[in-house]
């Protein structure tokens, strides 16, 4: 089960966190005994099932934590992975997860689009 609270899950469901890249896309840690592992989150709103597949073969079933946000737990290193989702009534589709890069707008982006003044978006 998920140790972020209700209350930040929420707020990343409703496109209200101020940080989603701190609650989704994977998250390397180690265990007590020294293994890598890494949690996986993503938001799926009205999936029916989630898989993150890994580069190496490697499959992690997620399970829905709520409001649309999926949870799952890798043993071994945080490797490249694609998230497959399954709908009900229609296919499953393999995507890439965008929160497993790092976030490419800084302070300084961030200032000018409040502003209206940002004039290089496209380079991003």
């Amino acid at each position: 089960m998920s140790i972020i609270d209700d209350a930040a899950l929420d707020a990343v469901a409703h496109g209200a966190h101020h940080e989603p890249h701190a609650i989704l896309g994977i998250h390397p840690y180690r265990d007590a005994a020294g293994s890598a592992r890494a949690t996986v989150r993503a938001r799926r709103p009205l999936a029916d099932s989630v898989t993150a597949v890994f580069v190496d073969g490697d499959r992690v079933p997620l399970v829905h934590v709520r409001s649309g946000i999926w949870e799952g737990e890798r043993v071994g290193p945080a490797l490249a992975y694609e998230l497959e989702t399954a709908y009900a009534n229609g296919p499953s589709f393999t995507a890439d997860d965008p929160y497993r890069h790092a976030p490419t707008i800084g302070e300084l982006d961030l200032h000018l689009i409040a502003e209206g003044r940002h004039e290089q978006l496209w380079r991003g």
